[in-house]
């Protein structure tokens, strides 16, 4: 049976362990809608921009709930805006919906005489943001150096990145004379943050573009500077 690959993502996740026919595998899926071209409404003002948007996800939505395919189902979003549905199919209409425009993509949930293959975690890397102290040996007052550190490690993910770094603790902290010949260790006292950049391979950091390896949120007054007016 062929199906549309492009749009079905987690049927390759599924291993039939019953010899049923299509028309008997019953399916729980999620259905998506396709958004608009923002082209098409981006010269519009910004409360007529979310009044197209939704009017399209409405028209598409409707389509989908009237197809005679469809029966129960629960929507992915709200009324005022339906992103989707979630429903009941069989195998043998699984194509029959991929093939319809404004669908954008399905996911399998659950699938009847069939079993879902265990996910292989493939290493990617991982940036651990960590706090390190450079200690002196029978230094005990005055100001102290510190160095707010980032490392990039191959992990299968945030716990595995922190205790693969954990390990190499005693590497950090293997102590050496500097010039007043006094001992010196840089000793890690904290791991503060941890970064996924779905990094899995060494090509990607060739990237022309660069890559981002670490990134996070904050917030602050809105300066006028700084505003933009889409202009």
């Amino acid at each position: 049976m062929k199906l549309s690959a492009n749009k079905i993502y987690t049927l390759n996740d599924w291993t039939f362990t019953k010899n049923i026919p299509d028309d008997e595998r019953i399916l729980r899926v999620k259905i998506y809608l396709k958004s608009p071209d923002q082209n098409s409404y981006i010269h519009l003002e910004i409360p007529e921009r979310k009044k197209f948007s939704n009017n399209h996800f409405k028209a598409r939505f409707n389509k989908l709930i009237n197809n005679s395919i469809i029966s129960d189902y629960e929507i992915i979003g709200n009324k005022v805006k339906p992103r989707g549905i979630i429903t009941k199919i069989k195998l043998s209409e699984l194509s029959l919906i991929a093939k319809l425009q404004f669908v954008d993509y399905i996911f399998i949930d659950k699938m009847n005489g069939a079993k879902k293959k265990k996910d292989k975690k493939e290493l990617e890397f991982f940036c651990v943001r960590m706090t390190v102290l450079i200690q002196v040996e029978g230094v005990f007052s005055g100001m102290q150096t510190y160095e707010d550190r980032f490392v990039l490690i191959k992990a299968k993910d945030f716990e595995d990145a922190y205790r693969k770094l954990e390990k190499q603790e005693q590497v950090y902290v293997k102590p050496y004379l500097n010039t007043d010949m006094r001992l010196v260790r840089w000793k890690i006292i904290s791991y503060d943050d941890c970064y996924s950049t779905g990094i899995k391979n060494l090509e990607e950091f060739n990237n022309k573009e660069g890559v981002e390896v670490f990134s996070k949120l904050g917030t602050r007054k809105v300066d006028s500077k700084n505003t933009w007016d889409g202009k």
